[in-house]
């Protein structure tokens, strides 16, 4: 990085950002930005992080499993505290959501109108959580870049109103 050949860097997990202090694989946040930190000073480059987030598995977005400065945060809140841009991963979890979220598709459309189809609504769902810059999504076709490209027009929805499909 001091050399010139990395612009920024970052973690990527499955679990680690995710699950709760005290498991096993607990990553916290804020030990690798102080880390990053110590090693590389105030211009150290660590700016993204990559972890899961979908409707299946939404706790970036709702469980407070960070800790900063005393307070207990999400994934997302801390990223953005620290000014790390949040990359999410399966936002359609491979395609195995989709068949749920037709089941739920009346609760969906109240909350993420204007999707056409479940794949529309899961990745409506993840760019629309507060502090998601990039929201990955695999597609094998071009049917599934058409499908999908529609979601770019939509306005994003409203962070408490995702807060409500998991009350």
């Amino acid at each position: 990085r001091s050399e010139g050949h990395i612009r920024f860097y970052g973690v990527a997990t499955w679990d680690g950002l995710r699950v709760p202090p005290g498991e096993a694989n607990h990553l916290d946040l804020a030990r690798l930005w102080h880390l990053a930190e110590s090693i590389g000073g105030p211009r150290h480059g660590f700016r993204w992080v990559q972890a899961p987030l979908n409707l299946g598995m939404p706790e970036s977005f709702i469980t407070p499993t960070q800790e900063l400065d005393g307070q207990r945060l999400t994934l997302l809140e801390a990223a953005q505290a620290l000014g790390i841009s949040m990359q999410t991963s399966a936002s359609m979890l491979q395609g195995r959501i989709l068949r749920s979220l037709e089941a739920q598709r009346a609760a969906l459309d109240a909350v993420l109108p204007g999707c056409a189809s479940a794949a529309q609504l899961a990745l409506q769902f993840t760019r629309s959580c507060p502090g998601v810059a990039t929201a990955l999504c695999g597609m094998g076709s071009k049917t599934h870049v058409e499908e999908n490209l529609p979601v770019m027009a939509l306005s994003k929805a409203d962070p408490d109103a995702l807060r409500s499909l998991f009350a």
